[in-house]
């Protein structure tokens, strides 16, 4: 009854389960990642960034009343002079267009990592969807395994009824079926297991009905330079560091041409209310007893000094740290490039180990033990071999197919990960579907 409730759920998580195709799955996993969302509106930061070095820095507006007396302090007709004044910084030496070279920098560099980010979902949509469908066809042969288990009992309770079997027997095919239940059991509850987590990665209610399919494509079809060692070098992640140093050296550079000085122009008009100011450089004939408000305007040009001793030495400490940085992104890049390969040529040996596994398995170890279960059961039925040999010859075929399996879900794996690590966005949908 038991193991009739198993199959029941095994078919009903089928069935009822919407159906979805490699890239429905991944498409929707792209579509509704956080991740990619987060670079989008880092990019969308960046460029906002750099539109604003389009723009000089905000002028200044000055209003002065100067020398109003405290005893009577009108501003408008006590004031010694009123004066406006208007001003503008202007960057020289190429500042604002070395800044936003930087900036433009930045946003290559998300640019590149927006693609890595894509590989990688996708690769772990596709890692997932393998995991199920090892795990459905890893169903279909328990579920084989205890229907052949629950025959046998049966079986075994026929023969020990007419004194040619002893309860031994009988006690052995009892705890198989148990066994085997157990494991279809621990099979659902994984193969549930592995649909939430592939929707939490596609954000929907959908998950992967299909068994795995035991076609493997030709690698090399798709990654035609595994012999050599740059094999990675078009990785997103190490397009994103080579965009770095160049973003370090480009802010470097930005930050040298602190040292030009800049420019401040500044333009003011004043009014004295009481005329001009008395002074006994003045000669008498002007001293006609009465007064009117007089007008004057000033022009002034000013330059910052930041080339001097005592101010230069913050500007050129930064350029040196910004340097030091795109060396040390540098390094980085190398050290990542090494792990990148060894990490590829760890998965291309993966691969090929692999493909010569289920070759001699496909072969040689299957065809030998489907003959040898083949000829047990004839034994069997002519008493020349025990009721266990029997089951445990049934019982080996069914793990050897297991571990072929598992290792057709392996090289689809190494697969998927050679691909990833040359930053090769493709689905090979042949692994799948």
């Amino acid at each position: 009854m038991t193991a009739r409730i198993i199959v029941l759920l095994f078919w009903v998580s089928i069935v009822t389960m919407p159906a979805q195709t490699i890239d429905s799955l991944i498409s929707a996993g792209l579509t509704h990642s956080y991740s990619l969302k987060e670079l989008s509106l880092k990019r969308r930061a960046n460029e906002l960034r750099a539109k604003q070095l389009d723009y000089l820095p905000a002028p200044s507006l000055a209003l002065e009343f100067s020398q109003v007396p405290v005893t009577s302090p009108n501003i408008f007709t006590q004031a010694l002079s009123q004066s406006v004044s208007f001003s503008q910084m202007l960057p020289l030496g190429g500042k604002l267009s070395a800044m936003q070279k930087a900036e433009n920098s930045a946003l290559v560099v998300i640019g590149h990592e927006e693609r890595m980010e894509r590989v990688t979902i996708s690769s772990s949509i596709q890692m997932q969807v393998l995991k199920i469908a090892f795990l459905r066809s890893k169903g279909h042969l328990l579920l084989e395994l205890a229907d052949f288990y629950k025959a046998s009992r049966g079986a075994a309770s026929v023969t020990y009824a007419s004194g040619r079997l002893n309860s031994t027997d009988v006690y052995m095919a009892e705890a198989l079926l148990a066994e085997s239940e157990q494991q279809l059991f621990n099979n659902e509850k994984e193969i549930s297991t592995e649909e939430k987590n592939l929707q939490n990665l596609t954000q929907t209610d959908g998950g992967w009905n299909k068994p795995l399919l035991e076609f493997i494509p030709d690698i090399s079809n798709y990654i035609p330079d595994t012999s050599t060692s740059g094999a990675v070098d078009r990785n997103p992640d190490l397009h994103a560091m080579s965009a770095m140093i160049d973003m370090k050296k480009a802010e470097a550079a930005a930050n040298r041409r602190e040292l030009i000085p800049d420019l401040m122009l500044q333009a003011m008009v004043m009014r004295m209310p009481k005329g001009m100011i008395v002074t006994t450089a003045m000669p008498g004939e002007m001293l006609t007893g009465s007064y009117s408000p007089e007008y004057m305007f000033s022009i002034m040009a000013s330059v910052t000094l930041p080339f001097m001793p005592w101010a230069s030495g913050k500007i050129e400490y930064r350029t040196e740290e910004l340097l030091a940085e795109s060396e040390r992104v540098a390094e980085s890049r190398k050290k990542m490039s090494q792990n990148m390969q060894s990490s590829f040529n760890t998965y291309y040996t993966q691969y090929k180990q692999g493909m010569e596994f289920l070759q001699i398995y496909k072969t040689r170890v299957l065809p030998a033990m489907e003959k040898a279960v083949t000829n047990a059961t004839q034994l069997y039925g002519s008493g020349s071999v025990t009721f266990m040999q029997y089951v445990e010859y049934k019982k080996m075929l069914s793990m050897e197919r297991m571990n072929y399996l598992m290792k057709i879900m392996e090289c689809k794996m190494a697969i998927v990960n050679l691909m990833m690590s040359v930053g090769n966005e493709e689905i090979i949908r042949s692994l799948y579907e």
